[in-house]
């Protein structure tokens, strides 16, 4: 209903909006329907996206959701290609600080991949 709710109160892209589509992603992702995770996180991304011209943490942090959305529907090339879009940009927007803990923590998970 919050959703509907934002997307009456703000016509085309708004942060509000974006950030209720990544909360109902969420809340499919933790129901277990995957599917829909995805549905919602690649809305979000592309609202982002429109949102933030070049690097942002939000076009990063949207990125990384699709991909952990792909990579819990078993689709582990688009989950590596999402996620390296993400440490790319994490990268770019800390480049003083090779050790920021989202951009440690997604090399980390993308070095676990051969793994799973």
């Amino acid at each position: 209903q919050a959703l509907t709710m934002r997307k009456a109160l703000h016509e085309g892209n708004h942060a509000e909006v974006a950030t209720n589509l990544r909360n109902v992603g969420v809340a499919y992702e933790r129901l277990g329907n995957d599917a829909q995770y995805l549905a919602y996180s690649q809305q979000a991304l592309t609202m982002r996206k429109a949102l933030h011209e070049g690097n942002h943490a939000e076009v990063a942090d949207a990125l990384r959701s699709v991909g952990i959305a792909y990579e819990r529907l078993g689709n582990y090339a688009q989950y590596l290609a999402y996620s390296q879009q993400a440490l790319t940009m994490q990268k770019e927007l800390f480049p003083d600080n090779p050790d920021h803990p989202l951009t440690k923590n997604l090399a980390s998970q993308i070095a676990l991949l051969p793994v799973r």
